[in-house]
C-alpha cells in the first residue's frame, strides 16, 4: 500500500469517526413550525411554492449547465 492511499484511507476514517460523532442525540425532535397542516395554509404559498419551483427549473439550463459542446451537431 503506497502514501497516497494509505494517506486516502486515514483521511476518510478521520472523517467517519468525526461524521459518527455528530449524531449523538437521535431523540430531538426539529424545532420547525412549518407542517403539513399549514404550508399550505395562505393562498398567496401556492404561488410562492411555484415560483421557487419555475426558478429551479429555469436557473438549472443557464450558461453552459448540462451543455457539452463536442455532442451538439
Amino acid at each position: 500500500m503506497n502514501n497516497r492511499t494509505r494517506g486516502a484511507w486515514t483521511v476518510a476514517m478521520a472523517f467517519l469517526f468525526l461524521a459518527g460523532g455528530g449524531c449523538t442525540d437521535t431523540l430531538v425532535q426539529p424545532k420547525s413550525t412549518i407542517s403539513e397542516g399549514n404550508v399550505f395554509a395562505d393562498v398567496g404559498s401556492y404561488k410562492k411554492f411555484l415560483a421557487k419551483i419555475y426558478a429551479g427549473l429555469a436557473a438549472g439550463r443557464s450558461g453552459t449547465a448540462g451543455h457539452r459542446s463536442d455532442r451538439l451537431p
